[in-house]
Order: C-alpha cells, then structure tokens, then sequence
C-alpha cells in the first residue's frame, strides 16, 4: 500500500511538531515531567500549528519563486564548478 504525499506531509508535520515539543519542554523545564497530559497537548497543537504554517510559507515560497531557484529563467547564469582530484 502506497500512502499519498498529502498523507505524508501530515504525518511529517505531526512528527515534527512531536520533536519540537519535546525539545522545548526539555529545554524550559531542564527534562522534567509535564504537568499533564492538557498540558502536553494544548503544546503540542501549538507547535504542531506553527510547524504546519512554515511548511506552508516555505512550499509558497517553493512554488511562487520555482524559477528563481532552478534556474530555469533564461536570464539567469548558473554557475557551475566541478572539483578535479
């Protein structure tokens, strides 16, 4: 079973935002236990919010400035070096 790349997405920004929340809290708190479970995932959701809204700013940016970074403006020179031994 093949999953789709939206469903990969989702569970890469759900997984990303588990990780930010993770290392926050340990950060903040020196590693210590979370007050509750309320407490975890209201972080969570934040995180995972914030997450989901720099994957979207990024793939905007992806898509709005494509030209810009493949190079396939005919106006702009790519430059490329090759590295002889």
């Amino acid at each position: 079973m093949r999953l789709s790349p939206e469903i990969k997405l989702g569970c890469l920004s759900v997984v990303a935002a588990l990780a930010v929340t993770y290392v926050e809290h340990g950060i903040e708190h020196n590693w210590a236990a979370w007050d509750s479970v309320a407490y975890f995932l209201v972080s969570w959701f934040i995180d995972w919010v914030a997450v989901s809204a720099f994957v979207a700013a990024a793939a905007f940016a992806a898509i709005q400035f494509h030209r810009f970074f493949s190079g396939t403006n005919g106006k702009m020179k790519i430059w490329r070096f090759t590295i002889t031994s």
